[in-house]
């Protein structure tokens, strides 16, 4: 008998056989890869917030055994997100209330209010997390004690002023979605809890006076979405006044109307936005043009999905309506006095200018770019303008300017939370019709720079940055 042969032939069948077992068990582990890729659920939510607001999601049918993981980032503004899993027959309100008491005591027990966070998350929720994410990003995993309704908050960190769209990430025994770039899968894990949230709700309350010569005024409306709702409602407080009120679009169609007439002392109106949008404007009118002029004071009460407010008895909230007016607040340091013209009634300045106002449009997440702040030159501000849509800044011009103005320097500087710094120095001519010579050489004269907004005032409003203007240390 050949031996030789036999142990070709045992060798190849023992190849074979491994080979064999190899494919079946990789068969096996793609199989068991794909079954637990099918059984897998995630679901991607997005939405807002912001101080003093925040979204509860209600997820339905939970089992046991089950594990859900949660990220949750910020998509624009400079948004902290924090997320808190709770029971089913969790009152989240309640629990709101409870916690600003909290703070409140641990303010006057001259405690760090910080350190209440915390404590008061571990003790009302199953599970939390602020920052264990990316950067500023939450994000948790938890596996489900009993079958049955849990909820989901998610809001802004108490922590920080921060707010801005949210993407939420929610997934069943998913681990990948820990990484934030989970796929939904279509699975529906978590819905809305309407009653429970805070979202999309603001409350805003104006006061002011029309006379004969200012007859009107308008405000800008934050960015709605789809489905919200405005309401508003002005009342007369002193004089004959007859307002009416004007929603329109971006393009100055009139959508709603209230008190079209000017027969009543009041006017209301109520507009659900079908598609969202920006840049709707509501015109508050003093009637009329024509015929009889009325006068007065007013008080303007609007809400975005808070139906009180045509009761007048709404509360204003945190978050606001309206886009403005921002308040400017204006610097000038004179720091050289180059020449003085008598007879062209003129003089030359070098001059320190500076402005500082809080647009939360221009709010920035840190996470892009590991800072707290970002500096641009004025066409690299008018860039990163233009990437978030905008169009306007509080752009101003020298009203007793003449000729050209030379800008040695032109720096602006972003907080993340939309704190925006401009800084020029620069030197003009600038015309002084006001000087008097009559006691020279002991003559004592007023050196004005005025300054003139490019928009109206119901964008921007000015004021005095305190302690900066004035004579540089060289004068």
């Amino acid at each position: 008998m050949n031996i030789s042969w036999l142990s070709r032939y045992i060798k190849r069948r023992s190849i074979l056989t491994v080979v064999f077992a190899c494919m079946v068990i990789g068969l096996l582990a793609i199989s068991t890869a794909s079954m637990a890729q099918e059984l897998a659920e995630v679901q991607e939510l997005t939405g807002e917030t912001g101080p003093g607001a925040g979204v509860v999601y209600d997820l339905p049918n939970l089992e046991q055994g089950q594990t859900l993981y949660v990220y949750a980032q910020g998509t624009s503004g400079n948004l902290d997100p924090i997320v808190f899993l709770s029971d089913g027959d969790a009152d989240q309100s309640a629990i709101r209330s409870e916690f600003v008491a909290e703070v409140e005591q641990a303010v006057a027990a001259g405690r760090d209010p910080l350190e209440v966070i915390p404590e008061f998350a571990d003790r009302n929720f199953l599970e939390w997390d602020d920052d264990s994410g990316r950067g500023l990003d939450a994000m948790f995993q938890f596996m489900i004690p009993a079958d049955g309704a849990y909820k989901l908050a998610i809001t802004s960190s108490p922590s920080a002023q921060t707010f801005g769209n949210f993407r939420l990430l929610l997934g069943l025994d998913s681990p990948e979605v820990l990484t934030g770039q989970a796929e939904p899968s279509g699975s529906t894990i978590a819905v809305i809890n309407q009653d429970e949230s805070r979202f999309n709700l603001a409350v805003e309350e104006i006061t002011g006076t029309f006379t004969e010569e200012k007859r009107s005024t308008f405000f800008t409306l934050h960015e709605v979405e789809d489905g919200d709702t405005l309401y508003a409602t002005v009342e007369t407080t002193s004089g004959d006044l007859a307002p009416t009120l004007t929603l329109v679009n971006y393009a100055g169609k009139p959508l709603r109307t209230g008190n079209f007439s000017g027969q009543q002392s009041d006017a209301s109106l109520e507009y659900t936005f079908e598609d969202g949008g920006q840049n709707f404007i509501l015109r508050l009118d003093a009637c009329c043009n024509e015929g009889p002029k009325t006068a007065g004071d007013y008080r303007l009460l609007v809400g975005i999905n808070a139906p009180e407010v045509l009761t007048g008895q709404a509360t204003p909230t945190n978050q606001t309506v309206f886009e403005g007016p921002i308040e400017v607040k204006i610097g000038m340091k004179m720091e050289q006095i180059s020449n003085v013209d008598q007879k062209a009634e003129n003089f030359g300045a070098v001059v320190d200018f500076r402005m500082e106002w809080t647009d939360p449009a221009l709010a920035f997440n840190p996470d892009d770019c590991q800072c707290l702040f970002q500096s641009f030159r004025i066409a690299e501000f008018d860039k990163y303008m233009a990437d978030k849509g905008l169009t306007q800044w509080p752009a101003a011009t020298l009203f007793n300017q003449q000729g050209r103005r030379d800008s040695q320097n032109q720096v602006v500087v972003v907080q993340s939370t939309g704190e925006t710094s401009y800084v020029e120095r620069f030197t003009a001519t600038l015309q002084a019709p006001d000087f008097d010579f009559r006691q020279f050489p002991f003559d004592k004269q007023k050196f004005f720079i005025r300054l003139k907004s490019v928009f109206p005032e119901e964008f921007y409003v000015y004021s005095d940055l305190e302690g900066y203007s004035g004579l540089g240390e060289q004068l």
